[in-house]
């Protein structure tokens, strides 16, 4: 369950960072300058589906056990709140509200409710799943993609093969960093013996 949600936590911050760092120069390729706008949403509603991503492994294993009652009964107060926050938001705030509105109760949700449940039914200590797993990962991976940007956000054009290039590079170094910085020696030696398997 941890070595899965540490997977997840990578893949999931990986592909948070590439929206939030080529979002803009690609709606503005793709759409043109009167959609950039929409990048503010895109913005607001990536966090909490990072977060959302980010819980895969503890949906598994609710699952897995027959706790899925739980997840159904989350879900839907998630909606029920998501819909009264944007109907009070809209009127104020366009849809800007609107993303606001989804974005906190999914962000309380799968930040907070669903990994305190999960850590319940798994027998393990919250502080452990938080500060020993999540905010590690996620001070690591935020220090990578602030120096990432630091380093190519000169490069950035509003060109496909501009991005394409700089994605898959941010992938690649990304891949090389969360290796060596966001896995333990057991853990990457699991991981090469199962490619190696694999191979053979």
């Amino acid at each position: 369950f941890l070595l899965a949600t540490k997977i997840t936590s990578h893949l999931s911050l990986l592909l948070g960072a590439i929206l939030i760092t080529f979002g803009q120069p690609f709606l503005l390729r793709w759409m043109g300058q009167s959609y950039l706008p929409a990048y503010l949403l895109l913005v607001i509603l990536i966090v909490p589906a990072i977060l959302n991503l980010m819980q895969a492994p503890s949906w598994q294993l609710g699952y897995g056990i027959s706790k899925h009652k739980f997840f159904a009964f989350s879900a839907f107060c998630e909606g029920l709140a998501n819909l009264t926050l944007s109907i009070i938001l809209v009127r104020k705030y366009g849809l800007i509200g609107v993303a606001v509105g989804t974005a906190v109760p999914m962000m309380i949700t799968k930040g907070i409710i669903e990994p305190i449940y999960v850590c319940s039914i798994a027998r393990l200590k919250v502080s452990i799943y938080y500060f020993k797993l999540l905010i590690p990962i996620l001070i690591k991976s935020l220090t990578f993609f602030v120096l990432f940007w630091m380093c190519f956000n000169r490069f950035i054009k509003p060109n496909y093969l501009n991005l394409i290039v700089l994605i898959f590079i941010e992938i690649l170094l990304f891949m090389f960093f969360a290796f060596f910085f966001g896995f333990d020696r057991n853990e990457r030696k699991n991981f090469i013996g199962r490619l190696l398997r694999k191979q053979s």
